[in-house]
């Protein structure tokens, strides 16, 4: 395959999941907590919203090992479920993505989040504000936009 033609997979791909992302949290979330379906699944099922998760997606798992399975016996997908099917597993990844992200937030493991990459620091302690944290005082970090605003008197652990 040409490098074109895998970027207008790509590309297609990328635009097919945000279509789908946006459409379903109507259906799937609730005004002020897009993850909340996890969350509430994994609350009655008494596992984590993690758990929950894997356990939806899986169907999704074994309709591409279905479309493999096929391929194998000399059997061709049609395209439109290869795309639907494979375009759910990825869905899924990113949900799972921004589930531990929530949890890793919420446990205030201080997460620097400059356009969602992810940087982990050693511990400090911040002389100013006796706030704990790990590689800069982030006590007033803004995760929408990545901005941090640190006092800038802290010492390693």
């Amino acid at each position: 395959m040409t490098n074109e033609k895998f970027e207008i997979i790509v590309n297609d791909c990328i635009e097919s999941i945000k279509k789908v992302l946006l459409e379903k949290a109507k259906d799937y979330a609730t005004e002020d907590d897009r993850l909340h379906n996890f969350k509430f699944a994994g609350r009655i099922a008494g596992i984590s919203p993690e758990r929950a998760l894997m356990g939806f997606k899986l169907k999704h798992d074994v309709s591409v090992q279905d479309i493999v399975n096929d391929l194998d016996g000399g059997k061709l997908p049609v395209i439109e479920r290869v795309k639907e099917k494979i375009g759910d597993c990825i869905n899924y990844l990113i949900l799972l993505e921004a589930l531990i992200i929530e949890r890793l937030m919420d446990e205030q493991m201080h997460i620097v989040f400059p356009k969602f990459k992810s940087i982990i620091l050693p511990s400090y302690d911040c002389k100013s504000c006796r706030y704990l944290f790990t590689g800069r005082c982030v006590k007033n970090l803004d995760y929408q936009n990545g901005k941090i605003t640190e006092c800038g008197q802290y010492e390693k652990k």
